[in-house]
Parts: C-alpha cells; structure tokens; sequence
C-alpha cells in the first residue's frame, strides 16, 4: 500500500490515460475467490473476447484459519472457481475470510478482521 500512496497510483492511470489500447501488466497478482462468489465471473468468459487472469487461490467452501485452498495458474480453469456449476452466491461476494468486507472497508481496514465483530 505504501507504494500504492507514494505514486504508483498515479503512474498506473497516467499509463492508462497515455496508452489506452495497451494491456498492464502487473507482477505477483492473483485473485483470492470465496467458492461461489459471482463477482469473478463478471463480465462472463468470452464475453467481448474477455478473459479472467491466470492465477487465482481458490477456498471452497469456508475461509477459516487453515481451510483448504487451490492454487491454479492457467486462465479459466476449472479446477478453480471456474470448475463451478452455480457460482452465484453474494453472501460468498460480502465475507472474506470470514469477515463481513463492507463493515471493514468502512472502518478503515486498519483493524484486526475479527468476524464475531459485525456492524
């Protein structure tokens, strides 16, 4: 986050701004998927030749301390959250890892995720 403040924010948008038909390339990111959240299905495969990024940590089911996870490195793959039949769960969407994300975005992400405190 400290570089995120110190600039690279800005550098990221003013490349956008300057290069509007090159594609960015960030290094080291993944996507963390709670199994049916329907948020990384959007917009949906192929739609206007769109594809999600390789690189996703997958956690079926629950997101607790230890849980079971997979790693998948390809696009699309099925053994991730692409693999799922129904991924269309919002409650999945709003909890991470077992906190509810809006009430700790509105606190200012600056405290422990504790999911016994809910707002």
């Amino acid at each position: 986050m400290d570089l995120w403040n110190a600039g690279m924010r800005d550098d990221f948008i003013e490349l956008r701004a300057k290069y509007p038909k090159y594609k960015v390339w960030m290094a080291y990111s993944f996507r963390v998927t709670h199994w049916r959240d329907l948020v990384p299905h959007l917009p949906p495969e192929n739609f206007l030749d769109y594809y999600h990024h390789a690189s996703e940590a997958f956690y079926p089911l629950n997101m607790t301390i230890g849980a079971n996870y997979t790693v998948c490195y390809a696009n699309e793959s099925d053994e991730c959250s692409d693999g799922l039949l129904d991924p269309t769960s919002t409650q999945d969407h709003l909890y991470y890892f077992n906190v509810h994300v809006s009430t700790y975005g509105i606190n200012g992400c600056n405290t422990t995720m504790d999911p016994t405190n809910e707002q």
